[in-house]
């Protein structure tokens, strides 16, 4: 599966083919909304939509521990990363795949350079919707472009090879990556660092792991129980979906279970494998549990806390020869 369309071919088919994709960026968007930012409820009105009308929104999850999981999850994984990218002090922070994230509007204003990179009816929304909102003085430091996160070449053009280090963002690709296409990102990511240096943050390779360690600590004792009820949701209007993920999956995903420390070493190997190495950095060096002081106990976000230090990101650099 492609962040973008990366040739005419590809230009020429349907939208409809990227319509879970986009789907996808809405839902991650309405969440970011529930748990409070500013900038996301600016651009979700700016861009027009309805969380009735997106799957796994905050409006459409029945389940309340199910849709409280979903916002601390995804407001988790962004403040973590934003945390560790502005760490970097990269010249370049390129989001990849950037969706409907507000993430521009902040690093404008913190006045570092931001690249949005995704499929091109997203970079056409999310351009169009952003832009509007920055300030005269706040828009040299944004710019969005279509690429093709499984073009290693198309990647490169993209970000270009002059200037700094770079410093490249992912959440929530990998997710939908068979093994070839991760591998192929790999190889852009590579291309990349040797050009210009810099490094790849990414929260994917934890991904199950965070949301499964939030979801136990949103529900304590009733975890069981809503385990047992699945994930029950109400019927979205537009029949809008999100994609499915490939039978293939990425080797650079971790799922619950006694296996995790080999998983993990399996996934190192990988990365060694694309000439690539990786530092884990535990969430809660980077962070506290979000704090939603509406609908999350103190207990709650205690536990949340402690869950943090359980589960890391990844720093991914160049291999040492």
């Amino acid at each position: 599966m492609n962040v973008s369309a990366g040739s005419e071919n590809r230009r020429q088919e349907s939208p409809a083919r990227f319509l879970p994709l986009i789907s996808t960026a809405e839902m991650t968007l309405s969440h970011l909304c529930s748990a409070g930012d500013e900038d996301a409820r600016a651009l979700f009105r700016a861009l027009g939509l309805n969380e009735d009308e997106i799957p796994d929104s905050p409006a459409t999850i029945l389940s309340p521990e199910q849709r409280l999981t979903r916002t601390a999850f995804l407001e988790t994984r962004r403040c973590v990363t934003d945390a560790l990218a502005e760490l970097t002090e990269a010249s370049l922070y390129a989001d990849l795949p950037c969706g409907l994230s507000p993430r521009a509007l902040r690093w404008a204003r913190r006045e570092r350079y931001y690249l949005g990179l995704d499929l091109p009816p997203v970079v056409e929304a999310i351009r169009s919707a952003t832009l509007p909102l920055l300030e005269e003085k706040e828009r040299p430091f944004v710019r969005f472009a279509a690429a093709d996160a499984t073009d290693p070449d198309a990647l490169v053009r993209a970000v270009g090879t002059d200037g700094g280090e770079v410093c490249v963002m992912t959440e929530g690709l990998l997710v939908y990556f068979s093994q070839q296409e991760t591998r192929l990102l790999c190889e852009g990511i590579r291309r990349l660092l040797v050009q210009r240096g810099g490094c790849w943050i990414t929260a994917d390779p934890e991904m199950h792991l965070q949301i499964f360690l939030t979801l136990r600590a949103v529900c304590g004792e009733s975890l069981s129980r809503v385990l047992q009820g699945g994930f029950p949701r109400k019927p979205v209007r537009g029949g809008k979906s999100l994609p499915k993920r490939p039978a293939d999956e990425s080797p650079l995903q971790i799922k619950p279970g006694p296996d995790v420390p080999a998983r993990i070493e399996q996934a190192m190997d990988f990365l060694n494998g694309c000439g690539l190495q990786a530092e884990r950095i535990p969430m809660a060096c980077l962070t506290e549990a979000p704090d939603f002081p509406e609908i999350l106990t103190p207990v709650q976000r205690d536990a949340m806390n402690d869950a943090l230090e359980k589960v890391s990101i990844w720093v991914v650099t160049l291999r040492d020869s």
